[in-house]
């Protein structure tokens, strides 16, 4: 990959921003060099997922939602197997109350990472929310198939089981 001398600068200031923990000076550095890359015709493609990722770790620590969704799409249309891209963007939904974006996203990310236990507990607690208990109870099982122990999702599941109880469904 290509880099410039001036983006190769900038990302010295990215960096010791990042170990300072400023991640507002971080943000700026690396908005900065996304704007050469895009501005020098350089593609923002597979050579330039290395910035992106950068900024997708900058909003995360800045819980900067608006520029995590931004920041998660571009580096999906680049790398569409990426899980934990597709849970942050599930999560970057659910802060904007859009749950059939959120449920879409944590559902790739479980398909992509099925090991993926936040995933799977976020898209059983949707369905739990939106009335579907077959579907909440499959996601919280495939949780304790990894982790037999999660308490969280024990209660999840437990409040699951006597919704349904109350409404007369069998699960």
């Amino acid at each position: 990959m290509y880099v410039s001398d001036s983006v190769k600068g900038k990302m010295e200031h990215v960096l010791l921003a990042m170990q300072l923990s400023r991640w507002d000076e971080a943000l700026k550095w690396i908005n900065d060099i996304l704007e050469d890359y895009t501005n020098h015709n350089y593609e923002v493609s597979p050579s330039g997922l290395e910035f992106l990722k950068y900024k997708f770790n900058i909003c995360l620590q800045l819980k900067n939602m608006v520029e995590l969704e931004k920041t998660c799409n571009q580096i999906i249309q680049i790398d569409p197997g990426d899980a934990k891209v597709w849970f942050t963007r599930g999560i970057a939904y659910l802060q904007f109350k859009n749950v059939l974006w959120a449920k879409t996203s944590f559902e790739k990310a479980t398909e992509l990472d099925p090991g993926n236990t936040a995933a799977w507990l976020n898209l059983g607690a949707l369905h739990a929310d939106a009335g579907e208990l077959t579907e909440a109870i499959t996601c919280f099982d495939k949780v304790l198939e990894i982790d037999p122990s999660n308490e969280h999702v024990i209660e999840a599941r437990n409040r699951v089981m006597a919704a349904a109880e109350e409404q007369g469904i069998q699960l």
